[in-house]
């Protein structure tokens, strides 16, 4: 249980890395291209 804990916790922990990079990736992109969207 303790383990699968860990587990899940890693998990969530990496999906929060990589939603955090994905939100950056697009910002930077709507920031070099997008002010005519803005």
């Amino acid at each position: 249980m303790k383990d699968g804990n860990g587990r899940l916790k890693s998990f969530t922990n990496i999906l929060d890395n990589i939603i955090i990079i994905a939100l950056k990736y697009c910002k930077d992109k709507f920031i070099l291209r997008g002010e005519a969207y803005e």
